[in-house]
């Protein structure tokens, strides 16, 4: 529930439909059963960080949201350098 409230939070007011939050969440908690699956534990950054993957495929603004929250950017330059990695991961692509 607390990641999808954060997933739901990030996406707020983006042109993401609900079809599609729905399949991130999915596909967030697949991953996590796999990693999960000898081990039986899963460590929370684990589970921020596969969010963070899954987000990031399908809106960048929504990945740097979450990701301000998580990461805990407490500056204005964490966002930029945030923002400047993301941009420079889309040029190259």
């Amino acid at each position: 529930k607390k990641v999808e409230r954060g997933v739901l939070t990030c996406t707020d007011k983006l042109k993401i439909s609900h079809d599609t939050i729905e399949k991130i969440l999915h596909r967030i908690e697949d991953s996590i059963r796999e990693k999960a699956r000898n081990t039986h534990l899963i460590k929370s950054t684990e589970i921020g960080e596969e969010t963070l993957k899954q987000l990031y495929t399908v809106s960048p603004v929504a990945y740097v949201r979450f990701a301000s929250v998580y990461r805990a950017f407490d500056d204005l330059d964490m966002f930029i350098q945030e923002i400047e990695h993301i941009a420079s991961q889309v040029r190259e692509n």
